[in-house]
């Protein structure tokens, strides 16, 4: 009963499409197979629910993932006590650990938690008690199974949370994109200085489009795993990672999780992030196995790690060097700004390419161009600024 193989085949409209009423039948399958001897009345469902991260929430509508991915969850409730969290999957993927996770995650944020997780793709069904992880069969007597459940939830142990946000903020949800977004506009709140004021690298509302962030994008795009902008001080290199986090805000494929260089290492610099933004207290060893998962997989967009003034000799540099050493899949790119790219993709004897190196490519930056001296122009004169007078462009030297 634990691990039950269905004969049936679920019906679809057509290939790609998947219904509203696909997901009735399957759900109305799961349950029938779970609880044999429950009456169907006596079970209802929550199709839409909401769950807490952090200092954030984030709602879950089971008939929009089904439509758009093919997967739902949905919570089972016994009366008016939550009895499971199903996983419900097409039927052309297989049912994996990472299922069981995220049904995991969801009723370990439900007060009383659920005692039962349900995983299944249609053509294989898995029930779970949620306080251990083992499967469970009610066998025949499924009724008299979950009333004792339901009679012991409230002695169980208290949901570990740090694994549950560390379910959540795996790859098969879609509440690390958000997570990443956030962290990465506190980060440019902190280095932008509001009107009247200086002293930070950015002005507020005003940025000019440059093409190397064109150029760095399409390395990423292209899976390039360390696209490395080169510059020296004062040349606008931090600019470069703000237009690319706030550009690929527009795009599905790609993520930018921005960080400083300085200060701890990277594994311990996304442990603090973690525990700042999401209250979610790990170890750098935990991020390690974190960047690996992210790496992995097919479903959402790349995570862009964006580093800000990486220098060699540093924390930062050290773990970015045994990132690149790791075995990662094509999920996980690092975009950085240096003013030396030699330091990090070259050994110290000047000769020997580093792990970065071997997977790196170095784009200069450089001051505006003619084309981008234009579009400024255009950019100010829509808010009534003008350059300071003499500042003017060549076209035989193709430079401002």
């Amino acid at each position: 009963m634990s691990n039950i193989k269905q004969k049936q085949q679920t019906q679809t409209d057509s290939p790609g499409v998947r219904t509203e009423a696909e997901l009735e039948s399957r759900l109305a399958t799961a349950l029938s197979i779970a609880f044999p001897n429950i009456p169907r009345n006596e079970l209802t469902e929550q199709r839409r629910f909401t769950v807490r991260l952090g200092h954030e929430t984030h709602e879950f509508d089971s008939a929009e993932q089904w439509k758009k991915s093919g997967r739902a969850d949905v919570i089972i409730f016994h009366g008016e006590r939550p009895l499971a969290v199903i996983e419900l999957k097409r039927e052309d993927l297989a049912l994996t650990d990472a299922d069981y996770g995220q049904a995991q995650s969801y009723a370990n944020q439900l007060t009383p938690r659920p005692p039962l997780l349900i995983v299944t793709n249609g053509g294989e069904t898995r029930i779970y008690d949620s306080s251990n992880g083992s499967l469970w069969s009610g066998e025949q007597d499924a009724a008299s199974a979950v009333a004792k459940l339901l009679a012991n939830s409230a002695r169980l142990a208290a949901a570990d949370m740090r694994w549950a946000i560390e379910a959540l903020m795996g790859r098969e949800t879609g509440v690390w994109v958000n997570g990443v977004h956030a962290a990465t506009d506190r980060l440019l709140k902190d280095m932008t200085d509001l009107p009247g004021q200086s002293g930070r690298p950015f002005a507020e509302n005003l940025l000019f489009p440059r093409l190397t962030t064109m150029h760095a994008i399409q390395s990423a795009q292209a899976g390039t795993v360390f696209t490395i902008l080169e510059g020296v001080a004062q040349s606008g290199k931090s600019s470069y990672l703000r237009e690319f986090s706030l550009r690929v805000r527009e795009k599905d494929e790609l993520a930018m999780l921005m960080l400083r260089g300085a200060g701890p290492g990277l594994f311990q610099a996304l442990a603090n992030l973690f525990a700042a933004e999401f209250e979610w207290n790990i170890t750098p060893n935990d991020t390690r196995h974190w960047l690996r998962r992210m790496s992995e997989g097919t479903e959402g967009p790349t995570l862009v790690l964006g580093i800000d003034d990486v220098e060699s000799g540093t924390p930062m540099a050290a773990d970015l060097e045994e990132l690149a050493g790791m075995r990662l899949g094509n999920k996980l790119v690092v975009t950085l700004t240096t003013h030396s790219a030699d330091k990090i993709v070259k050994s110290s004897n000047g000769r020997t390419e580093t792990a970065i190196g071997c997977r790196a490519k170095i784009l200069k930056t450089y001051p505006l161009c003619l084309e981008e001296f234009k579009q400024a122009q255009s950019i100010l004169s829509k808010r009534r600024i003008v350059f300071q007078q003499g500042a003017e462009y060549t076209d035989d030297y193709r430079t401002p």
